[in-house]
């Protein structure tokens, strides 16, 4: 069981939350959405599926909680055209917002 906490790499407010959860014992995965990769399935109106950093990785299942604050938006590719590029990243954005909904942890 973790809280998942999305937010950039260089953050003081986040930095302040990620070490009062270390103190308490709370087991967390930090990461910025360009470093997260996300192998998910939707199985009926249920995910499943692993969240993972080159660090880190959790199950969708073992997330109890989440924190996100302002991690950078996601990108294309290097080398995607401009209109590959810009539908690559809205896809991603809904993608992901689609499935951070669907958890059942609570949000703060």
């Amino acid at each position: 069981m973790a809280v998942l906490v999305l937010t950039q790499r260089f953050d003081a407010t986040a930095d302040v939350v990620i070490d009062e959860l270390n103190q308490r014992g709370v087991p967390l995965v930090r990461a910025d959405l360009g470093d997260l990769t996300v192998s998910a399935e939707l199985d009926g109106a249920r995910w499943s599926g692993v969240l993972a950093t080159g660090h880190h990785a959790v199950k969708i299942d073992d997330v109890t909680g989440l924190y996100y604050r302002r991690p950078t938006n996601p990108t294309a590719p290097e080398g995607a055209s401009r209109d590959a590029a810009q539908w690559i990243e809205t896809e991603q954005r809904w993608g992901l917002r689609g499935l951070l909904a669907a958890f059942p942890a609570p949000r703060g």
